[in-house]
């Protein structure tokens, strides 16, 4: 007998779902056995698990499972007996003599043991069963949807139910065919100059989960494993010579220290070619075969300009060509002709710029000012394709000859590659999931956290108001991402903000009295893109109004306790500068600061405390922007410059500390407190963007990536592509 769904009015909400002798939590996709042992299990695991005790006890086709979960995609064989797999192990169950998941020869697979809805509440009884509702054929859709979208921002299929932009037109889904399903991550693609072969980085079966780099044929085969990094280091960012015969990676140690390495196409030993603890972003081979070209990350203040590695040296040279302080090249590609050199330029609002290979003048080909999630030329050397995060995430095509930069479709990847010769190009997709949690202050290691509104989409960015009553927050649980308002606790009061498409960077800030919020939205711009503007919301009303801002594009607003705005804005080229301006005309401005990457004020010290764009460190100022002083030169750096706060004063970061814990707290600055240490041992998830306290000092608010860190390879085939008119659009 399937399980009935409780009714939804029913107190308390039911997220839990009893099968056998586990229990397991639905939103946190977790399975935790009768002996404590908790899994966190995949998206599509999970989704697999729901309809399987949908249909309790009956047998459910592979096709079945595939149609319901694998919906948008073009999954390999696989991937069912996976999923499955991953289940079986969360359960504790063994496939030869099974008391949860039978496997059906030709048929597919039955739910044995009992299945129920139970209580969230820790102890609670069962609830009686109520009548049937469709209810978990909703979830198992929503779950559906996300197992096909993968990102922060997940890529969604569009719906008849899916709110229509009111801007423009929904983009297309672009087919793909998947390559890898195993759990687990697999990342960092590289095609051979053919397109034949892939590269990419894995953590080994079995292993303590350090990246070795792997081979497979562009078709769902086996990979093999060509590299075994030492005890204490891993290897990453594999890339073909020219002539298809060699391969590169760059392999890291426990402290951060990177080494080139070189090895054959085929496997064997390997050799170091130069350090590449500078390198910034990915590398490529020199034309000839004789090196490669790479962005080096900023030291100082002053420029960062590509440079080149020879492999007869060992030693980096940059390259001569104009660019300027504080600019930062990276991520180069050289044209399959030889006689071009792309690049991006902008560590976080970043577009494409093109010279001669040997160094010239650049000249900008886009103008796109966001995050751009990788690039490659197409074989042909006239258009470029590139990845952009956004709402939603799309890959644009640019055209040389004509200089127009348009949008193709829906693209749900990184770390694109095209194979030099062939129209095939390679990506990374991620399945993640973002949700919202408070920590009770002050902290400390044995508190526990509190889920805030969960569901089965992304939550992402609280902002606390400051009598603390309301929380603002962006959610794509209605397929696109909206800003939305609630209570915590009374996650029936939920809110959803219209005419207003946010970007999901940094959390809406609240005006002192609480009925105004700031936040940067989208706005359509020619060629299928979209640019930020500032939008002010009225609470009460949930209307929005642009403030408009001349010559500059908004990426962060604050309201200061003056009347005054703190901006963050782009001026041009990706180059950020730190604005106060008046509230009735943002355009007047009043103060300015250059090259400022997160800005915030505190109003208990009354100190602005911001980083730089292109390099590692905190500094602080007052509100006339002048002298300003480092508080810390080394944190926050990196992958964690925007997972920093400050509270009572003082400012903290947020790094990893793994295995033991993915979200190690630490004050910034000398002569503090000592580190209270791990935000969330138990949970084990990842801080997402920036964190913000409440105004009465009781809670922390963060989004957590929480779950398996799972990413698969993903294939298109750009002929196709193009064959299907998608290209010209």
């Amino acid at each position: 007998m399937p399980p009935s769904r409780p009714n939804p009015t029913d107190a308390p909400p039911v997220n839990r779902l009893r099968v056998g002798e586990c229990v397991v939590d639905v939103s946190l996709r977790e399975v935790v056995r009768a002996d404590g042992t908790k899994t966190r299990i995949t998206v599509k695991s999970m989704a697999v698990l729901l309809l399987l005790a949908e249909r309790s006890g009956q047998v459910v086709s592979r096709e079945a499972l595939l149609d319901s979960v694998w919906a948008g995609t073009l999954p390999t064989d696989d991937v069912v007996t996976q999923a499955v797999t991953l289940l079986r192990k969360a359960l504790g169950d063994d496939r030869d003599a099974p008391a949860y998941v039978e496997t059906i020869p030709k048929a597919g697979y039955r739910l044995l043991a009992k299945v129920e809805w139970q209580s969230d509440a820790v102890g609670a009884p069962m609830l009686p069963a109520a009548r049937r509702r469709p209810w978990l054929f909703v979830m198992l859709v929503v779950l559906a949807v996300i197992a096909a979208t993968w990102g922060m921002l997940h890529w969604r299929k569009p719906s008849p139910v899916s709110p229509p932009r009111s801007d423009a037109a929904l983009p297309v889904d672009l087919p793909y065919t998947l390559l890898t399903a195993r759990p687990g991550p697999e990342t960092q693609p590289a095609l051979s100059p053919d397109g034949a072969l892939v590269a990419y980085a894995m953590p080994p079966a079995e292993s303590d989960g350090a990246p070795a780099i792997f081979l497979q044929a562009t078709q769902p085969t086996p990979p093999r494993q060509l590299t075994t990094p030492p005890a204490d280091h891993s290897d990453h960012l594999p890339r073909w010579s020219p002539d298809g015969r060699q391969l590169m990676f760059a392999r890291i140690d426990e402290a951060g220290g990177c080494e080139l390495l070189l090895m054959p196409a085929s496997g064997g030993a390997t050799r170091a070619v130069g350090r590449c603890d500078r390198l910034n972003g990915r590398y490529d081979w020199l034309p000839d075969g004789s090196g490669i070209v790479a962005g080096l990350k900023l030291e100082g203040g002053g420029p960062a300009p590509l440079s080149v590695l020879r492999l007869d040296s060992g030693q980096w040279q940059p390259m001569r060509y104009p660019v300027g302080a504080g600019e930062a090249d990276f991520d180069p590609h050289f044209s399959p002709d030889g006689t071009r050199l792309a690049f991006r330029r902008g560590l976080s609002h970043s577009d494409l710029w093109v010279m001669p290979a040997a160094g010239g003048a650049p000249t900008r080909l886009t103008r796109l000012q966001g995050n751009i999630t990788g690039w490659a030329w197409t074989p042909d050397g006239q258009t470029l394709l590139l990845g952009f995060h956004g709402n939603p995430s799309l890959l644009f095509r640019h055209d040389l000859a004509s200089g127009r930069t348009r949008a193709l479709g829906r693209f749900p990847a990184r770390s694109l590659d095209v194979a030099a010769r062939r129209g095939v190009m390679v990506f990374a997709v991620d399945d993640a999931h973002t949700a919202m949690f408070r920590y009770p202050l002050p902290l400390r290691t044995d508190a526990n956290p509190e889920a805030l509104f969960p569901s089965t989409g992304d939550d992402m960015l609280p902002s606390p108001s400051p009598d603390g009553t309301l929380l603002a927050f962006l959610s794509d649980r209605s397929r696109e991402v909206r800003l939305w308002l609630g209570a915590p606790g009374q996650p029936g009061q939920l809110r959803m903000i219209e005419g207003i498409t946010p970007v999901a960077r940094h959390p809406p800030q609240w005006s002192d009295d609480g009925r105004r919020l700031l936040v940067i939205g989208e706005a359509a711009v020619a060629g299928g893109g979209h640019r930020p503007q500032l939008h002010e919301i009225d609470v009460a009303s949930g209307r929005a109004r642009v403030l408009a801002i001349a010559d500059a594009t908004p990426y962060f607003a604050q309201y200061l306790p003056d009347g005054r705005l703190l901006l963050v804005v782009d001026r041009g080229a990706g180059r950020l500068s730190l604005w106060i301006v008046a509230s009735s005309s943002p355009s007047q401005v009043v103060a300015v600061l250059d090259d400022v990457g997160e800005a915030r004020f505190d109003r208990d010290s009354g100190n602005l405390y911001f980083v730089r764009s292109g390099q590692p460190g905190l500094w602080r100022t007052g509100l006339e922007l002048r002298a300003p002083v480092q508080v810390d030169p080394r944190q926050p750096a990196g992958y964690w410059l925007r997972r920093w706060g400050v509270l009572d004063g003082r400012p903290f970061a947020l790094r990893t500390a793994a295995p033991a814990c993915l979200a190690n707290w630490h004050w910034l600055g000398e002569g503090g407190p000592a580190d209270p240490g791990c935000l969330d041992r138990e949970r084990r998830g990842v801080p997402s963007l920036a964190l913000m306290a409440s105004g009465d000092g009781k809670w922390l608010y963060a989004s957590m990536t929480t779950g398996l860190e799972n990413s698969d390879i993903g294939l298109m085939d750009l002929d196709a592509l193009a064959a299907a008119g998608a290209a010209t659009r």
